[in-house]
């Protein structure tokens, strides 16, 4: 299977996946108003919710969408409520993903046992980019050296290395040529985590502005959602200064 089909395929197994993910993440809303949400959708929450209870504690660290491609992959995923997603992929198909944590001999030794090439890696950032086969990145994720790992972001060129569709959904294109860029203003993101890693990854390659920082003891313990927040508003303005406060856990 050529890497562009495989690419496509992944993609298209990781989009059935996020949209049931998406109904999970509408828990509260069902909780509120279950006379708006239909019983098939409320059996496909119950079931994504199920699945994702039990999770080992390596699958919990790897983006969920990649748990469930692999997951598909290895014949292990069989929805009954959920629509089935598109065709099983090779186990062996790479994927490159972006591993945070310590960039230990042990961890690059795994890598290469698993098939796997590291792309980059900075041990200051606690940061490797690597393409691993879709089906090793569980025993990866064993390793205790390894904190998280989540697919590698697609170069798309507006602001940094990745544009994101905020960037057009927002209609911020229509007036980025009018020189209106957001300088000058401090946008504050509330989310569950921004890892100093994460930013200072981001910073580098220009997908977030320099000086972007979380506030003392604030940079949570999620997975880098808030981080994935400032690089959207980034793309709407880029001239803005980003600053990250975690959610209480209260």
């Amino acid at each position: 299977m050529k890497n562009t089909s495989s690419n496509w395929t992944l993609a298209a197994v990781s989009a059935a996946v996020l949209a049931a993910l998406v109904a999970f993440l509408s828990t509260h809303a069902v909780a509120q108003q279950p006379q708006d949400i239909a019983d098939s959708a409320l059996e496909q929450i119950s079931e994504i919710n199920a699945i994702k209870d039990g999770f080992t504690p390596a699958q919990q660290k790897i983006d969920s969408a990649l748990v469930f491609a692999a997951m598909k992959a290895n014949g292990d995923l069989v929805f009954t409520s959920v629509a089935d997603v598109p065709e099983t992929i090779d186990p062996a198909t790479n994927v490159t993903v972006d591993i945070t944590g310590t960039v230990s001999q042990s961890l690059l030794d795994a890598i290469a046992a698993a098939n796997g090439v590291v792309l980059t890696s900075s041990d200051a950032l606690g940061m490797i980019q690597a393409s691993l086969p879709l089906g090793a990145l569980e025993t990866i994720a064993e390793n205790s050296d390894v904190q998280t790992i989540q697919s590698a972001a697609q170069a798309v060129l507006n602001a940094g290395s990745v544009t994101s569709q905020g960037y057009i959904s927002h209609a911020a294109n229509k007036v980025a040529a009018m020189g209106i860029t957001g300088a000058g203003i401090t946008v504050g993101v509330l989310s569950d985590s921004a890892s100093a890693a994460r930013i200072a990854a981001l910073v580098s390659s220009g997908d977030l502005p320099p000086g972007t920082h979380s506030l003392p003891g604030q940079d949570g313990s999620g997975a880098d959602e808030g981080t994935a927040m400032m690089e959207i508003i980034h793309d709407i303005a880029p001239g803005a200064n980003l600053i990250f406060d975690g959610l209480s856990a209260a």
